[in-house]
């Protein structure tokens, strides 16, 4: 039998850091964009060198290496006042938590809102006979058909 203190010892965790707007954070030096303005400021940087002090201002989707990616953006004392820095999110390790009211929530980002990602239009009425049955009420099919299965019973 594994006495209590052993079993309670192994169930333990370690809690891992909140990350949101105001905390600190750490990143790789490799892992930070844009890479022309961080390789100018931070000269004879090594492979394993991380950058400490970074303070979250948002997060955002961005392009990197010609992917989007869920990136957190920063700002530093090393940097003009007004510069942004990012990186992608996983490459983030937070050092301390920001306010508790200001915590990121994991699975939105914090983008300006556009057509492609707006909520569909509901539509004006609930049976709608050209209606195609599935689960988008956005479809509508030609007027003259019946679904999508293009058929001779389907023509007027």
């Amino acid at each position: 039998k594994i006495p209590n203190s052993v079993t309670t010892a192994m169930s333990r965790t370690t809690q891992k850091l909140q990350n949101g707007v105001g905390a600190e954070c750490s990143v790789l030096i490799r892992y930070l964009h844009p890479a022309r303005l961080i390789s100018s400021t931070i000269l004879n940087s090594s492979n394993n060198e991380r950058l400490e002090g970074l303070l979250v201002i948002k997060k955002e989707e961005k392009v990197v290496n010609k992917k989007k990616a869920k990136c957190v953006v920063f700002r530093h004392e090393k940097f003009e006042e007004g510069t942004e820095i990012y990186a992608v999110e996983r490459w983030v390790k937070v050092a301390k938590e920001g306010a508790a009211s200001h915590y990121f929530d994991p699975t939105t980002t914090n983008t300006t809102t556009n057509a492609t990602n707006s909520p569909p239009a509901a539509s004006s009425s609930t049976t709608n006979p050209n209606d195609a049955g599935d689960d988008d009420p956005g479809v509508e099919l030609p007027t003259g058909y019946t679904n999508f299965n293009r058929s001779s019973d389907d023509i007027n």
